[in-house]
């Protein structure tokens, strides 16, 4: 099993949205919504062990709650913050570098033989080393390769 699924999933999601809103007016709302939240917090905050289905679920959930905001129309203004817009704009990039971020980030760490020294200390340093890494590639690729490919389009 793969994360294959859970892309499958938001196409569906994509699919209803760009081809059959009538499905979504009829079956997206408020009360599915709740329930759909409720999902994501029971599952990713319970210690629940069925990796492949809970996570089709949530993956279910974060489609039906992402069609009910869309549906609504409403603006959140967590979702227009400069810093939140310019994440958005810099995810593919993310997705290609975050791998190799968190590589580099690791190799360097453990060349310190700082995850035989202080194993909380190496997570820390891990976790935000990838973090600064990854986003700052990121913005870099983002700013000097692809926006000159987004304005041939």
């Amino acid at each position: 099993m793969s994360a294959m699924y859970c892309f499958f999933i938001g196409a569906i999601g994509i699919y209803l949205y760009l081809y059959r809103l009538d499905l979504l007016n009829k079956y997206i709302n408020i009360k599915l919504f709740y329930i759909s939240l409720f999902t994501i917090l029971f599952f990713t905050l319970g210690d629940i062990e069925f990796p492949f289905i809970i996570s089709e679920i949530v993956c279910s959930c974060y489609m039906i709650c992402i069609l009910y905001i869309l549906k609504t129309g409403k603006k959140y203004l967590i979702f227009e913050h400069p810093l939140i817009v310019y994440l958005g704009k810099i995810t593919y990039p993310v997705y290609l570098v975050h791998f190799g971020a968190i590589t580099f980030v690791m190799y360097f760490l453990e060349k310190f033989g700082l995850h035989e020294k202080n194993i909380v200390l190496f997570n820390i340093l891990l976790y935000v080393g990838t973090l600064v890494v990854t986003f700052s590639v990121s913005a870099l690729l983002y700013e000097f390769y692809e926006k000159k490919f987004l304005a041939m389009r």
